[in-house]
């Protein structure tokens, strides 16, 4: 049996399996191991240490694709 290949929503490049979850980094698709361990958890771990540090969902802050933040 073949094994199908999906688009990384982050990167472009394709992978095999059930991909990652993209958040914060992407609010949509799924994403591969490389942007997993790259892009996506050094991003939750920076937006965890920004709330920590200024309160949830203040400011603006860019993660790869996407905006998140405040006002």
């Amino acid at each position: 049996m073949k094994k199908e290949k999906y688009p990384c929503c982050i990167c472009g490049e394709h992978y095999e399996g059930w991909g990652n979850n993209p958040e914060p980094a992407s609010l949509w698709g799924k994403c591969c191991k490389t942007c997993d361990y790259k892009v996506v958890i050094p991003a939750r771990i920076t937006l965890d240490n920004y709330i920590t540090k200024y309160g949830e969902k203040t400011g603006r802050i860019k993660f790869g694709t996407m905006m998140w933040g405040g006002k």
